[in-house]
């Protein structure tokens, strides 16, 4: 396992947890989902699955986006 911070504001980070046998991963608080979508292209990860440590919207303000 690997998890890679992605910056999202400027004081905030989402984060991947990439399963390296597999090459997918879940994207922790991904509230901008172009930045960690991008992140996860540039690693060549496929993003499967979005978690959410809590409901403030610099951490779920990308829920609602499809990946």
């Amino acid at each position: 396992m690997k998890v890679v911070p992605v910056p999202v504001r400027q004081d905030n980070y989402a984060y991947l947890i990439i399963d390296q046998p597999s090459n997918k991963a879940a994207a922790v608080d991904p509230y901008d989902v172009p930045k960690v979508q991008a992140a996860a292209d540039r690693l060549g990860v496929l993003l499967v699955a979005a978690l959410t440590t809590h409901h403030h919207h610099d951490h779920s303000g990308g829920n609602e986006v499809r990946l």
